[in-house]
């Protein structure tokens, strides 16, 4: 399984290789963004198409005030559906920081950013 720190790294530069321009108010605006490159979205090594993945993104999540918030409310929906461990999260660089839960989350556990160990 893939730890909370290499999945960030993922979805970091994925959103960067999108040249996503936040805040995105709705999921059609992120879907759109997304789906601006006609390049897929790669995911633990797999390629997928954008817009597809985009859609995979609840409703309930937008607006996405900026790229943390991005990073954190998809590593809260993997960790809801089993694909990473349950670990708690806070806002800050890239949402996974050591700390409490996030405002408003679920989620609990203990999560590591780049570069702390």
């Amino acid at each position: 399984m893939y730890t909370v720190e290499e999945q960030t790294r993922e979805f970091v530069t994925m959103a960067r290789e999108r040249n996503l321009r936040f805040p995105l108010q709705t999921k059609d605006e992120f879907i759109e963004a997304m789906a601006a490159s006609p390049e897929p979205v790669r995911f633990r090594g797999q390629a997928y198409n954008a817009a597809e993945v985009s859609r995979l993104i609840p409703d309930f999540f937008f607006p996405l005030a900026s790229e943390d918030d991005l990073i954190r409310k998809v590593t809260e929906l993997l960790m809801a559906r089993g694909l990473l461990p349950v670990q708690p999260l806070e806002p800050g660089p890239h949402g996974a920081v050591k700390g409490g839960a996030v405002k408003g989350s679920a989620v609990t556990g203990d999560a590591v950013t780049e570069g702390e160990s």
